[in-house]
């Protein structure tokens, strides 16, 4: 089954962010606000690598406070 990327599945995932962190989901949101339907795939792209990195950091940060 092929999933056409649309803006509703980048504003569910945006919804879920929010929930987790209002901030960063309302600034993920403004900027999906301003693509253009054109370049949905660029930001879904950048979306994935921002949020491996938030992730990635988290995963850092809860590490370090283990081993403290």
């Amino acid at each position: 089954m092929s999933m056409t990327l649309t803006r509703i599945n980048l504003e569910t995932v945006l919804n879920k962010v929010a929930s987790v962190d209002d901030a960063k989901g309302n600034y993920l949101k403004g900027k999906l606000n301003e693509t253009k339907d054109q370049s949905l795939g660029d930001f879904a792209t950048s979306l994935a690598y921002e949020l491996s990195l938030t992730l990635h950091y988290e995963r850092f940060k809860s590490r370090s406070l283990l081993s403290q």
